[in-house]
């Protein structure tokens, strides 16, 4: 959703945290039908970074990326799909082939028609995208200079806390 290139992603496997926050910035994001996504930032005390703050709450509501990025639930392919956050779900081996094929798609267009239209439709919809990325940057500098926030981490890298 950032810059002025159409960028399709092709999600496999796990989308966990920063690989989340990336599918979620994709402008066309394909799943593989057996990847999953979600956001376990918020049970070590750190905070979601690149501009999910903004883009989230536009795919699927705000009390919905609330409960996304607080809860740090796991969600399929179909579940992401359902929510507006997956753009289309294909079999796995399916899944270069379709992004291949949507990129050829986009490229054939006027390069300028489609940078306006991200530019333009980006604006209107993530206004607040430059401010979401300061305060997000902010957020997470703090939680990692938090405490607790170590520990828990720690935790976790010690096997602690499986999530």
């Amino acid at each position: 959703m950032l810059g002025d290139t159409i960028v399709i992603g092709a999600v496999n496997g796990w989308a966990v945290g920063g690989g989340f926050e990336w599918a979620v910035c994709c402008d066309l994001p394909i799943w593989a039908e057996t990847a999953k996504g979600f956001f376990p930032e918020m049970r070590f005390g750190a905070f979601v970074t690149g501009a999910v703050t903004a883009i989230l709450p536009n795919l699927v509501g705000l009390a919905g990326a609330k409960e996304m990025i607080l809860f740090g639930e796991q969600y399929t392919a179909w579940e992401l799909e359902e929510l507006g956050v997956a753009w289309r779900v294909v079999a796995d081996a399916e899944l270069m082939s379709e992004a291949q094929t949507v990129a050829a798609r986009v490229a054939e267009l006027p390069k300028r028609s489609v940078t306006d239209l991200k530019r333009v439709m980006g604006k209107a919809a993530f206004g607040g995208i430059e401010c979401a990325l300061e305060e997000e940057t902010e957020a997470t500098v703090r939680s990692f200079l938090d405490p607790e926030t170590i520990e828990r981490m720690a935790a976790f890298a010690r096997g602690e806390e499986s999530g």
